[in-house]
């Protein structure tokens, strides 16, 4: 038994074509910002009340017809095409909201803001950067560029479609609204890193939201790990398991394969002395995801590599 070698320079063609695409024209960094700050501070305290901003979410994601050809088309339109969004105005939105505390995954950006009365609100960014995950070294790769070029598999504005259909079907829920943050000098210490971004901005799902009907109106909403902890070491708590079902049939509905713990929270009740446990969904930024096994490039050197070094008999 031997391997087949004649298929090698198609072979390496196919690979060095896919190189070439991937990393001509790159045109990524690790910003998440679609526009840059302006050349000059304004003085004083803006007024954004009833304004808007048109901007592309994510322009970088417009590529060749050959990138597009081996990495897949994708939601590129949506991700390219111009939309307007509303300017949000920390000084007037939800009776006023000051920035506390920045967080988020290795590829999205939050920030957690509060209101005079101590309710709690996100922002998260839309556009993601997976390739942070990487060694600094691999920062500026043909890698890094390919991780990143990944985010378009996502739609930008999935998840603002999401609450009808969850409400549809009984399971509790976010309201994420689509927002532009301008280079507010309200946002302090947080204005270079979230200033000119466009965010998804929704409520924090924490303690009580007796007045959020989304939430399930429930007065003490907790985390996962609290959740457990009660679950664990008491006897009168208990969770819904058919409701937490519910909800994963609804996930597995819309492909929303990023559900880990902090993707979850918990809606207490109480019943007949017994605290219930509801799940509540969250941080829905992976749902509907384009398939990209066509066009990745694993999926073309197996294809390739299957028929290239198939074992043919000696004889």
């Amino acid at each position: 038994m031997r391997p087949s070698y004649h298929r090698l320079p198609f072979l390496i063609s196919l690979l060095s074509a896919m190189l070439v695409s991937g990393c001509i024209g790159n045109k990524y960094t690790h910003s998440l910002q679609q526009v840059p700050p302006p050349s000059q501070s304004t003085a004083g305290i803006p007024d954004y009340s009833d304004s808007t901003v048109t901007v592309a979410v994510g322009e970088h994601y417009g590529r060749s017809r050959l990138h597009t050809f081996f990495y897949g088309k994708h939601y590129r339109p949506a991700w390219t095409v111009p939309v307007s969004f509303r300017v949000l105005d920390l000084g007037t939105e939800k009776g006023g909201l000051t920035p506390t505390q920045q967080g988020g995954s290795r590829q999205t950006m939050n920030l957690r803001l509060e209101n005079p009365e101590g309710k709690e609100y996100v922002l998260r960014s839309v556009d993601k950067d997976p390739a942070t995950a990487l060694p600094e070294r691999w920062q500026q790769s043909y890698a890094a560029n390919i991780i990143r070029d990944a985010t378009s598999a996502t739609h930008p504005y999935a998840a603002i479609v999401l609450p009808p259909m969850a409400e549809a079907i009984g399971i509790h829920h976010t309201k994420p609204e689509l927002v532009y943050i301008p280079h507010d000098p309200r946002l302090g210490e947080y204005l270079e890193n979230f200033g000119g971004m466009v965010a998804l901005f929704e409520i924090r799902p924490d303690d009580d939201l007796s007045d959020e009907p989304g939430m399930g109106s429930s007065e003490n909403i907790k985390s996962t790990r609290a959740m457990l902890k009660d679950r664990f070491f008491e006897n009168n708590s208990d969770i819904d398991a058919r409701y937490y079902l519910r909800a994963r049939l609804f996930d597995m509905l819309i492909g929303d394969w990023s559900r880990h713990e902090d993707n979850w929270r918990w809606a207490q009740y109480k019943q007949n002395g017994v605290k219930v446990y509801q799940a509540v969904p969250r941080d829905r930024d992976n749902v509907f995801l384009s398939s990209m096994m066509r066009s990745s490039p694993g999926s073309l050197c197996a294809l390739v590599l299957r028929s290239t070094f198939r074992l043919t008999a000696i004889t």
